[in-house]
C-alpha cells in the first residue's frame, strides 16, 4: 500500500482491502462491469471474475506507485475482445468500477475522513489508468491503419527496392522523421534497402554494402527493441557521417524473423526525437510486416517459393492453424483461424495467452509449460474467446519446428473447433446411423418369425415323448430360435444405446449411477453386487443418456462375468490431463484373454463363448466414446479380473 507521508495509517490500512484475493471486492467489480454491458456480459460471471481479479491486481501496483509498461496495458488494447470495443463502453465499464470501489472503501472506513483520504488515492490512479489505455487504443487504431498501408505498399510494388523506398517515405511522414532508413543486415555487414531521401550526400547508396567494421552500433541490434541512439562524430563509422551532416538522434528498431535478424529499420532526426512508447506501439504492428518482407526480399527464389508454399498450406488447411515464437507470440495465422475468431486482421507478435478464455487461462499456461519443455501436444484442450466475447472450445495439437540443428525456435499449432469437430463426427457416423436403422428395421421385423418359431418349437416339446426321435430336432429348433431373438435383441440394443439427441453437459458420476442402479436393480439385486465409487473428482461432458448407457454396459458385464456371489465393481473419475478424465471400471472376474482384447469392441464378438453375452454391450461402449471426442481400453488378466478406461472430455 502507499507509503506516502501524507497517507494515514487508518487510510493505509483502508487501501489494504483492495486486493485479488479479496473474494467480496472481486464480486462487486465483476458486477460493476456486467452492468458496462457489452463485451463483460458475453464473458459470463466466471469470465467478469477473471477480469476483476486481474484488474484489482493491476490497481495494487498502481496504488503501490509501480509503474506500468504500456506493453502490460496492452492486455486490454490487443485481445479480440478490446478491440472492437466502443470506447464509450470502456470509459464507462472503468467509472462503474471506479464508483463501486469508492462505495466499497466508504461503507469500511472508520470514518468519513479516512474515506476520503483514500478515495483521494484512488480516484485519480483509476482516472490515469483508464486514460492511458484510452490513448493506446487510439494508437493501436493508427497502428493498424499504417500495418494495413504498408502492406498495401509492399504488396503491389514491382520492384522490393522500390517497395522498401516508398515504405521509409510514409514511415517517415508517420513519425516526423528526418530520415528513414530501411537495411539488410548480414553477418559482416549492412546493406540499405530504402531510404526516404537520397543517401549519396551521406556517402552512401542504396544496394551497396557497409563494412561491419564502419558500424559500431550493430551490438544494440541483437536485442529485440526499440533503442535510442546519440550521434556524435566521436564514435566514427556511420554514426559520424551521420552527425556532420546535422542528425542528433535516431531510433533503432531490429527487423528478426523466425531466422534471427534481417534488418534494421532507422528513425534519424536532425533535433528531439519523439518518445519511445509513442512509436512502439505503431512498430508493433508494422515490424512484422517489415521483417517479412526483408526477410522474403534477401532470399529471394526458394525462399520465397517456400514461404508462399507455407502460406498456401496455412490458408487451404482445413483446421485454425498457428505458428508461436519461443516466448508464446504468435508470428503467422491462417485464415481460417481469423475467421473462427472472428477478427478481419492479424495477432502478429500478441501472445496466444491474451486469446484463451480467463477461465480456461491456467490450463492454457500448463499446456504452454509442458510445451517449453519440448513435449509435444497431442488431445490438449482449452477454450479462445472470440471477438465477440464468446467461447471458442478448441481441440489442439503443437509441437516445435528446429530451425537450426538442435534449435527448436517455432512452435506449430493445430486447433480444431470442438463443434465443428463434433460435426464431422456426426456426418462419418451418419452412413453408420443409416445402416444402423436399416437393422433395426429388419431386426424388429425377425422379432414375429422368431417369435412364431420359437412358441411352436415349444408346443412340439410339450407334445412330443421323451424318448422321440422328433424330440431332438425340435430341441434344436427351439435353441436356435431363441439364440436368434437374443441376437435379435442386442442389435435393437445397439441401434438404441448408441443415439442421444440430448445436448452435451457437465454430468457428476452420482448421476451416472442413479442411472446403472435403476438398470441393473434386478441383477444387482439377485447378485448381491456392490458398486464402489473409489474417486470422483470432476464431471463429464457429454450427453447424459448416452454416458450412462456406457456406464451401464460396463458396470453390467463386469457383474455378469464375475463368479460368485456379492460381485465388486469399482468405478473412479479421475482427471488425466486439463480438459480430461479416465473413467474406469474395475472387475475381479474371470477375465479375458490377452489375444481377445483387441477383439471386444467388434459388434457380436464374444470373448467367451458362453451364453452371458450378445457381443453388443462393448460395441455400444466403443462407439458413444468415439462419438465424445474420447477413446477407451482395457487391462485385463484372465482368472484376476479387467479394468475399462475410458478417456472423455470434462468441462
Amino acid at each position: 500500500m502507499p507509503s506516502r507521508p501524507d497517507i494515514s495509517a487508518a487510510a493505509r490500512a483502508l487501501l489494504a482491502l483492495v486486493s485479488p484475493d479479496n473474494a467480496e471486492l472481486v464480486g462487486r467489480w465483476a458486477g460493476a462491469l456486467a452492468h458496462a454491458g457489452g463485451i463483460y456480459v458475453a464473458m459470463g460471471e466466471s469470465g467478469r471474475r477473471a477480469i476483476a481479479r486481474e484488474t484489482i491486481a493491476f490497481m495494487v501496483r498502481l496504488l503501490r506507485g509501480e509503474t506500468i509498461a504500456d506493453d502490460q496495458l496492452a492486455r486490454y488494447v490487443d485481445p479480440p475482445p478490446y478491440r472492437d470495443q466502443p470506447i464509450g463502453d470502456f470509459v464507462m465499464a472503468g467509472m462503474l468500477v471506479d464508483r463501486e470501489l469508492r462505495d466499497y472503501l466508504r461503507e469500511r472506513a472508520p470514518t468519513p475522513d479516512v474515506a476520503a483520504e483514500a478515495t483521494t488515492l484512488i480516484d485519480p490512479t483509476m482516472a490515469d489508468a483508464i486514460a492511458r489505455v484510452v490513448m493506446l487504443r487510439e494508437e493501436k487504431r493508427g497502428a493498424t491503419h499504417l500495418a494495413g498501408l504498408l502492406t498495401e505498399v509492399l504488396a503491389r510494388s514491382g520492384s522490393p527496392r522500390e517497395a522498401f523506398r516508398r515504405v521509409a517515405g510514409h514511415l517517415a511522414d508517420e513519425f516526423s522523421a528526418d530520415l528513414v532508413v530501411v537495411a539488410t543486415v548480414d553477418e559482416d555487414s549492412l546493406t540499405p534497402f530504402g531510404a526516404s531521401l537520397p543517401l549519396e550526400e551521406l556517402g552512401f547508396h542504396v544496394g551497396e554494402p557497409v563494412a561491419r567494421r564502419d558500424l559500431d552500433i550493430l551490438d544494440v541490434l541483437e536485442r529485440d527493441q526499440l533503442t535510442r541512439l546519440s550521434l556524435s562524430r566521436d564514435r566514427g563509422g556511420v554514426v559520424a557521417r551521420l552527425a556532420a551532416a546535422g542528425y542528433r538522434k535516431a531510433l533503432l528498431q531490429p527487423l528478426l524473423t523466425q531466422g534471427g535478424l534481417v534488418g534494421v529499420l532507422a528513425l534519424v532526426y536532425r533535433s528531439k526525437a519523439p518518445a519511445r512508447t509513442r512509436i512502439r506501439e505503431v512498430l508493433r504492428r508494422a515490424v512484422p510486416i517489415l521483417a517479412a518482407h526483408l526477410g522474403l526480399a534477401r532470399e529471394a527464389g526458394a525462399l520465397r517459393q517456400a514461404q508462399a508454399a507455407l502460406g498456401e498450406l496455412f490458408d487451404v488447411a482445413p483446421m485454425m492453424l498457428c505458428a508461436l515464437d519461443r516466448f508464446g507470440r504468435v508470428v503467422r495465422t491462417n485464415q481460417r483461424f481469423l475467421e473462427e475468431m472472428g477478427l478481419d486482421h492479424d495477432v502478429l507478435h500478441m501472445p496466444l495467452a491474451w486469446l484463451v478464455h480467463p477461465d480456461w487461462l491456467d490450463r492454457f499456461t500448463q499446456h504452454w509449460e509442458r510445451l517449453r519443455t519440448g513435449e509435444p501436444l497431442e488431445e490438449a484442450r482449452f477454450d479462445l474467446i472470440t471477438s465477440h466475447g464468446e467461447r471458442l472450445a478448441v481441440a489442439c495439437e503443437a509441437h516445435w519446428v528446429a530451425h537450426e540443428p538442435g534449435e527448436a525456435s517455432l512452435c506449430l499449432m493445430a486447433l480444431s473447433n470442438v463443434s465443428v469437430h463434433v460435426a464431422h463426427a456426426a456426418a462419418q457416423t451418419k452412413r453408420i446411423d443409416e445402416l444402423t436403422a436399416f437393422a433395426h428395421h429388419v431386426a424388429h421385423d425377425l422379432k414375429a418369425p422368431l417369435r412364431t418359431i420359437a412358441s411352436f418349437s415349444e408346443l412340439l416339446l410339450d407334445d412330443l415323448p421323451a424318448d422321440a426321435r422328433a424330440r431332438a430336432h425340435a430341441e434344436r429348433v427351439y435353441a436356435a430360435a431363441e439364440r436368434g431373438t437374443t441376437l435379435v435383441e442386442g442389435l435393437l440394443r445397439f441401434a438404441r444405446g448408441t443415439s442421444d439427441e440430448g445436448a452435451s453437459r457437465p454430468v457428476p458420476l452420482g448421476e451416472l449411477l442413479e442411472g446403472v442402479r435403476h438398470e441393473l436393480a434386478a441383477e444387482l439385486e439377485q447378485r448381491r453386487g456392490d458398486i464402489v465409487v473409489t474417486a470422483d473428482e470432476t464431471p463429464l461432458l457429454g450427453q447424459p443418456v448416452a454416458l450412462s448407457t456406457l456406464l451401464t454396459n460396463l458396470v453390467g458385464n463386469a457383474i455378469r462375468y464375475t463368479e460368485g456371489d456379492a460381485p465388486r465393481v469399482e468405478i473412479a473419475v479421475r482427471t488425466t490431463a486439463p480438459g480430461w478424465a479416465a473413467l474406469s471400471v474395475s472387475d475381479q472376474g474371470c477375465g479375458i484373454p490377452a489375444e481377445e482384447q483387441e477383439k471386444i469392441f467388434e459388434l457380436f464378438h464374444r470373448a467367451h463363448r458362453d451364453e452371458r453375452g450378445t457381443g453388443v454391450g462393448l460395441a455400444i461402449v466403443k462407439r458413444i466414446t468415439a462419438a465424445h471426442g474420447g477413446h477407451v481400453a482395457v487391462k485385463s488378466t484372465p482368472g484376476l479380473g479387467s479394468t475399462f478406461t475410458v478417456t472423455l472430455p470434462t468441462p
